[in-house]
């Protein structure tokens, strides 16, 4: 069995005057998301068998 890889992508505000989206920045590529789990400013992406990600957290600024 393939140990799952999990996308580690920070979110910045972009302080635009409707602020409806963020700056999104590629960390790391990891085994265990836990240390970003529940934190706002991370979004985490799983990648899948099919070498496509899927979104597992959403960033909430």
């Amino acid at each position: 069995m393939k140990n799952k890889k999990y996308l580690i992508v920070k979110c910045e505000p972009l302080n635009d005057q409707c602020e409806c989206d963020a700056n999104r920045i590629p960390l790391c590529l990891v085994d265990n998301y836990t240390e970003y789990f529940l934190k706002n400013e991370y979004e985490i992406y799983e990648l899948q068998n099919d070498n496509a990600f899927k979104c597992i957290q959403e960033c909430n600024l």
